[in-house]
């Protein structure tokens, strides 16, 4: 089965419709961190894996107010 994106929002719909969002957890933020920390380190692969974490640092960090960028960033294999 294919999560399209017209089901996701739809569901999305419904779960705000009841009054409630999913937040973000620890376990998502290690599981991004963990697969951006695989991300290949060579010449040009720094900057995009730095830019990548930043961009979901932020996005995390929208989602849940709990959000710990130090501790992202070092998951990541990255200093903050």
């Amino acid at each position: 089965m294919t999560l399209t994106t017209e089901s996701a929002l739809r569901k999305d719909k419904r779960t705000a419709e009841r009054g409630k969002m999913d937040t973000l957890q620890h376990r998502h933020f290690a599981f991004i961190a963990s697969v951006i920390a695989k991300m290949p380190d060579f010449e040009f692969g720094a900057d995009i894996k730095q830019s990548t974490a930043l961009q979901f640092a932020d996005a995390c960090a929208a989602n849940n107010p709990r959000f710990d960028r130090r501790r992202f960033f070092a998951a990541c294999g990255l200093s903050s």
